[in-house]
């Protein structure tokens, strides 16, 4: 009898291992809603304000930007801003964010050129930089830094709100350029340093709203008189950007500060490439060129670790590199500006 009883026993313990496991490994399974998982997720971390809908001010001071989400720029000062499209992305922001916990998944990376924190974007179970996307208040951010499977999600939502015509893209009132072309063609630094967005929150840029919008429309509609003299002015912008990468290199310039002028170079060259009346093979010169400056960035990164022995042929390759994009500005020349 005893014997039975400590096989009883025995057996009650084991099957209770047996369902303790079987209930891990069902919550393992669960789905969690707009969530992608990484070994880089950070502390979670509390929302003070919302400066734009893709920056957001933490209660520590720090400021951490959407890494999958480029929201409509807000007006700060004299600087035109994406009305009133920007302030319904900021209030969006605001409804779901002030005051909550948020989580960061920084793929990787501590924080962007400008110095502030970046990632994907949690407040729970919800995923921030898809949810603006979904409700058509941001465009996806086109960088390389995004997992292939968050990129495919957020492109998804893109679409499903442009077909539903949501926020930005409502046929009846569009937004006209794409933030990251928006900030091109007024000459505006994305992580500009001044301290004038700390008075954001208490603006109202409402009255605004009719001026930057027509000022925007301005730079992309055909049929107005202006068009010939801003593709001038975006195609000038666009390859006095490159130049200065050619005059910088020639000076002798580390990857990180290559990486930030061939940022403001892309989204110029972005710029001039959407105005209908630019030159097309001036486009391609410039394109040309920035893509060459693409690569001699990432040579540059390379030959930096590099072994001495390697780095013989990271410099012919950022020699042939260089060269390209010289042709390229020089044919540039030959087109700008006619």
């Amino acid at each position: 009898m005893r014997n039975l009883l400590i096989i009883l026993n025995l057996l009650i313990l084991v099957n209770s291992f047996v369902i303790e496991a079987k209930a891990q490994k069902a919550k393992a399974k669960e789905p969690v809603k707009n969530v992608t998982t990484s070994s880089n997720t950070t502390t979670s971390l509390v929302v003070e304000q919302v400066i734009n809908g893709d920056l957001v001010k933490l209660t520590n001071g720090e400021l951490v930007r959407l890494i999958g989400a480029d929201a409509p720029v807000t007006s700060v000062g004299n600087q035109p801003g994406q009305e009133p499209w920007a302030s319904e992305a900021r209030t969006f922001t605001e409804r779901l964010a002030i005051g909550k916990e948020i989580t960061i998944n920084n793929l990787g990376l501590s924080a962007d050129e400008y110095g502030r924190r970046i990632g994907l974007i949690y407040i729970y179970d919800l995923w921030l930089d898809y949810e603006l996307v979904k409700e058509g208040l941001a465009v996806v951010q086109s960088n390389r830094y995004l997992d292939n499977k968050s990129k495919q999600q957020l492109l998804d939502a893109q679409s499903e709100a442009i077909k539903a015509g949501k926020g930005i893209w409502n046929a009846e009132n569009r937004m006209p350029l794409p933030p990251k072309e928006f900030r091109a063609a007024n000459g505006i630094e994305e992580g500009n340093k001044n301290e004038s967005w700390k008075n954001i929150a208490s603006k109202s840029p409402q009255s605004k709203s009719v001026n930057t919008s027509n000022s925007s429309s301005k730079t992309t509609d055909p049929s107005s008189s202006d068009t010939t003299s801003v593709s001038s002015v975006v195609s000038k912008e666009a390859l006095d950007s490159l130049k200065q990468i050619q005059e910088k290199l020639e000076g002798g310039l580390r990857s990180n500060e290559i990486a930030k002028l061939v940022a403001i170079a892309d989204g110029k060259v972005q710029a001039a490439s959407s105005v209908s009346k630019v030159d097309r093979i001036l486009v391609r010169n410039l394109k040309d060129a920035l893509d060459a400056y693409k690569l001699v960035l990432d040579a540059f990164k390379r030959r930096e670790t590099a072994t001495d022995a390697e780095r013989p042929r990271y410099d012919k390759f950022i020699d042939g590199a260089l060269e390209i994009a010289d042709k390229s500005i020089i044919e540039a020349e030959t087109k700008c500006c006619k």
